[in-house]
């Protein structure tokens, strides 16, 4: 009955359904609301990144987040909207849109509202799949909002499809287990009794990140890119076309595993050498690369996550920088050498991370276009065990497991990510179909999953350029 009046619900105009909810709110605040503060904050500089890619781009589904689960059991639509709004009220990014001012751009926090939910039955699982893998490539606009939807696909007696899809401007890996947990704490609580949890009080906001941020000293940060990047070398791996003219170059993913027992020998090098696993893996992805280069060192993109301010890391949003990491790509260093290189040019990269992007590219003197940089070619993520196989857990009573969409929107270069999924290692790469055949991309996952295992079962053999491989591209 609940479900049927729920259905019911769903199917009314946004209006009605924004006057009944309006209606049947208690008259207590559900949740802790900060007292009067500030409305609108300077953006961040990796949001003036995403807003510049948004506007030359609008319908351009790359830069979409979506979060797809497989629900199985007695989903709630109520109890989920209910939970929802409690997150986007201790969230600002969630209610956040963005304007320019002058030559400023500024983000702007709105109030708590109505959260909608889209609903809608499906044949089977693939059409639930196909209905909602269009839904995520909906188009979002910045500068009014929402920056993030939920749908709900019934494809079955108690089988749905959830999705939450973001614009990346909200919301970063790091965000989207913080929502996770706190939407999975407020289902559980309302279930359970009614109410909404007790959350911990968020000691700071996106904006006062933002406003911070603004008022650091980045001088030394820029001269010591500057002088790291000083005539380094972007590698391309060797295409089967050139790139066209279109800004987007639709994408695709593939993956391969790696060996069996490369996970455990990249921990025992690791913990050997008394560095972290992605220094090692980053050693091998540079001597990769350096196989289709004549230079000594490569340069190639990392993520990482800039969270270092205080009451950053409970936060919903984006804080995310792109660091340029030069390495050394001489096969005849040894290995053990080379990891510890790339151990100390990370843990100089990171401490300068706040650095905007956009101020590297400057302090080389770079011109950086829409969708590509003069930095580097190639991206390398490292994805460990924790951020693997995470999903929305929101009560005993439903089988939750996370579902992957397909690829769509634009792939600007080609990006490697390896996944450490505790026992095995995993590589998934995205890259510009327009550019290569899924042949000779697999042919690139192989060698490198080949090589990365290799290194850490050999540490310190010289691997040379499989020059047979290299031909037959």
């Amino acid at each position: 009955m609940a479900a049927d009046l729920m259905e019911r619900l769903l199917a009314l105009p946004a209006d009605e359904r924004r006057e009944i909810l309006h209606r049947s709110r208690k008259p207590r605040s559900e949740t802790a609301v900060a007292a009067e503060r500030p409305r609108r904050f300077r953006a961040l500089p990796t949001q003036h990144a995403q807003w510049f890619l948004w506007r030359l781009a609008p319908a351009n589904a790359a830069h979409h987040v979506p979060m797809c689960y497989d629900v199985r059991g007695p989903l709630d639509l109520r109890i989920l909207r209910r939970s929802l709004e409690c997150v986007v009220a201790r969230h600002e990014m969630l209610r956040t849109t963005f304007e320019v001012d002058g030559t400023d751009l500024f983000q702007v926090v709105g109030d708590p509202a109505p959260v909608e939910i889209g609903y809608d039955v499906a044949a089977d699982r693939v059409e639930a799949l196909d209905l909602l893998n269009r839904q995520a490539d909906l188009p979002f606009d910045l500068s009014t909002g929402p920056l993030f939807r939920v749908h709900v696909c019934r494809y079955a007696p108690q089988r749905y499809l959830l999705l939450i899809v973001f614009h990346h401007v909200a919301i970063d890996e790091h965000g989207s287990a913080v929502l996770e947990s706190e939407l999975g704490q407020a289902y559980t609580a309302i279930t359970a009794t009614g109410e909404l949890p007790v959350l911990p009080l968020l000691s700071a906001q996106c904006g006062d990140v933002a406003e911070r941020a603004t008022a650091e000293d980045l001088d030394e940060g820029v001269r010591y890119w500057a002088g790291a990047l000083a005539g380094g070398a972007s590698v391309a791996l060797p295409t089967d076309r050139p790139a066209g003219a279109r800004l987007v170059l639709p994408g695709a993913v593939l993956r391969q595993s790696l060996p069996y027992g490369a996970s455990e020998a990249l921990r025992s090098l690791a913990a050997a050498r008394g560095v972290t696993r992605f220094a090692a893996v980053a050693a091998a992805f540079a001597r990769f690369l350096g196989r289709y280069t004549e230079a000594s060192d490569v340069v190639f993109g990392t993520p990482v996550s800039c969270r270092e301010q205080e009451g950053a890391d409970r936060l919903i949003g984006y804080f995310l920088n792109t660091l340029p990491i030069r390495l050394p790509a001489d096969p005849d260093l040894p290995y053990g050498d080379a990891v510890t290189a790339a151990h100390h040019t990370l843990n100089h990269g990171l401490r300068r991370r706040d650095v905007p992007f956009a101020r590297m590219v400057e302090a080389v003197g770079g011109a950086r276009g829409p969708f590509d940089n003069p930095l580097f070619d190639t991206m390398l993520t490292f994805l460990p065990v924790e951020s693997v196989g995470r999903t929305l857990s929101l009560n005993s009573s439903l089988v939750i497991e996370s579902t992957v969409l397909p690829l769509s929107g634009g792939v600007p270069y080609v990006s490697f990510t390896v996944l450490d999924r505790d026992d095995e290692l995993e590589l998934a790469v995205r890259y510009p179909v327009d550019q290569y055949e899924e042949s000779t991309m697999r042919g690139y996952a192989v060698e490198f999953a080949e090589l990365l295992a290799e290194l850490c079962g050999e540490q310190h053999q010289p691997q040379h350029s499989p020059t047979d491989r290299t031909e037959t591209r």
